[in-house]
């Protein structure tokens, strides 16, 4: 955080929660958050970061909901480029099958 005050000083006030007294320190730096914690949050456990695919489908489930009008576009779009793998695992055969007769012809590297 940058300030356009030529003349600013940062100060931190740091507070021994033992004795209850609070020390004024002056500081050379800008102040950073050094942590933050909700008191009535620590007994929670924390929960595990989400997958791949569950903060897709929630990011397009947001997208649907609120987006503008491009937005949904976009992911009706992608919705409808997604391939099937399994799907495909039928067609395979048949795509191999006429590389291998349109191939016979050709010459071979080598030989």
């Amino acid at each position: 955080m940058s300030c356009n005050i030529p003349h600013v000083r940062y100060l931190f006030a740091v507070r021994n929660t033992r004795t209850g007294t609070i020390s004024i320190l002056p500081s050379p730096k800008t102040p950073h958050i050094f942590s933050h914690t909700v008191k009535a949050l620590k007994s929670i456990p924390a929960l595990d970061a989400p997958s791949k695919l569950q903060y897709l489908e929630a990011k397009t489930t947001l997208g649907e909901t609120f987006g503008t009008k491009k937005q949904k576009a976009n992911i009706r779009a992608q919705e409808r480029n997604k391939i099937d793998v399994n799907a495909m695992e039928g067609v395979m055969k048949y795509v191999m099958d006429s590389i291998d007769k349109g191939a016979g012809g050709l010459m071979t590297a080598g030989l």
